[in-house]
């Protein structure tokens, strides 16, 4: 879409922003390794990284599959392109029940651990399940399914952020908002491979990310410590900051 000149100008820019990037990421962190974290204020680095595969998984799934959807079932079954949007609209539809119950059942559970695993399953079943569909099949029957695989992808999502204020309350923002943008780079890794396959292996290949994210979770994640305590730990690094912020003098605002 971009002129030879204008597609090197962007690429140009995405290298120089990544370097950007890179500066600042060690300029940040080298100083804080050098002098060492507390260990009561260390956490697993390795859940996040586990959490960040199963956003990937299942809101980038979320946001290709919509993409798609309409065109799939009105190209499988004939429909015209009004019924298949509204058909394929109930994948997000199930969005309003089962991402906010995701996020309960990790709460009323008592292992947020297990809950997401059996989501991330549950996703790969799904999508296997939608990879088998074609015209032979009765189109309640695939609405249904496709109703079932959204039930667990939209459920994980909730799931995956009630696991992640559990991990390092200080930083909450910083770890969610990392999820957070794994899964529009999901989508945008969905959609371009979507432009080199067939529909049937499309939703296999989401299957397989699902699964994989499910390993990582298996192998990674950890029970977070006190995740269903009363009251947060709190390590000596955020007694210092707190004190800190006590000691800063309060500046009272001036009378007009």
């Amino acid at each position: 879409y971009l002129s030879t000149t204008g597609a090197t100008v962007a690429y140009l820019a995405i290298v120089a922003i990544i370097i950007y990037q890179v500066v600042q990421i060690l300029r940040v962190n080298i100083p804080i390794l050098k002098k060492g974290v507390p260990e009561d204020d260390k956490y697993p680095f390795s859940s996040v990284a586990a959490l960040n595969s199963t956003y990937f998984a299942n809101f980038g799934a979320e946001l290709a599959v919509v993409s798609m959807l309409p065109m799939f079932f009105e190209e499988t079954w004939g429909l015209n392109a009004a019924m298949a949007g509204l058909i394929a609209a109930s994948f997000a539809f199930v969005n309003l029940v089962a991402r906010p119950m995701g996020g309960m059942v990790s709460d009323r559970m008592g292992n947020r651990r297990f809950v997401m695993l059996s989501y991330m399953f549950g996703i790969g079943i799904g999508f296997v399940m939608m990879g088998m569909l074609n015209s032979s099949w009765p189109l309640i029957v695939a609405v249904a399914i496709t109703i079932f695989t959204s039930f667990f992808v939209q459920g994980a999502e909730g799931a995956t952020f009630g696991i992640l204020p559990s991990i390092k309350r200080r930083i909450t923002g910083q770890i969610s908002g990392m999820a957070g943008a794994y899964g529009n780079v999901g989508a945008v890794v969905y959609l371009t491979i979507y432009t080199f396959v067939t529909p049937t292996q499309f939703f296999y290949i989401i299957a397989c990310g699902a699964f994989l994210s499910w390993l990582i979770c298996f192998l990674w994640l950890k029970e977070p410590e006190g995740g269903f305590a009363e009251e947060y730990y709190v390590s000596s690094v955020d007694r210092m900051l707190e004190e800190q912020q006590t000691a800063k003098p309060q500046v009272k605002p001036q009378k007009g």
